[in-house]
């Protein structure tokens, strides 16, 4: 079990001289290649995760979030192949979004509070506890009917069913959300 941080920094993004909320974006001449190159790891000890390194999602928050959780995984993964004796860093890489979706659709299966199109998932140690913070999905079911959409879609793509939008709340808010339904 990992211990509860003993501090943390809350930075100020808009008024840091350095980036004043700044974003990435490819320049002229580049492609999204360079975000694949950001995004790669140095030996399988050291992972960069953000926005800048998300070819799917540059540039915004869910594509910061999705590739934290794509690095985790991938850290997740080295530190099982160094354990098993396997040092290929290459061996490492997960930087297909795929496997970031396929996470969060199994952290999502069994959620601790469900309704309408709202679930939420908490620490398994803390899941009582009003202050723990925990993941909060909300589900936009596509509803549109045309047929010029629907030819676009693969049926079988489940990901092309609904868009799932994420964020990080309390206990507290969540039963307060629930409450107000």
């Amino acid at each position: 079990m990992v211990p509860d941080p003993i501090q943390t920094v809350c930075t100020k993004w808009g008024s840091d001289p350095l980036s004043r909320g700044s974003y990435s974006h490819v320049r002229v001449g580049s492609s999204g290649k360079d975000y694949d190159i950001l995004a790669e790891n140095i030996g399988g000890r050291l992972f960069f995760a953000g926005e800048a390194t998300t070819r799917q999602y540059p540039a915004t928050m869910h594509g910061a979030f999705l590739s934290g959780l794509r690095e985790a995984a991938s850290i997740l993964h080295a530190s099982r192949s160094r354990a098993n004796g396997n040092n290929d860093p290459k061996k490492c890489l997960q930087k297909n979004l795929k496997q970031c979706t396929d996470i969060l659709i199994n952290l999502f299966k069994e959620p601790d509070v469900a309704f309408r199109n709202i679930s939420f998932v908490f620490n398994p140690f803390k899941a009582t506890d009003p202050t723990t913070m925990g993941l909060l999905r909300v589900t936009i079911e596509n509803s549109r009917k045309d047929d010029e959409f629907k030819d676009r879609q693969q049926p079988s793509d489940p990901h092309c069913q609904a868009l799932h939008l994420y964020a990080i709340l309390s206990r507290q808010q969540a039963d307060q959300m629930q409450l107000g339904t």
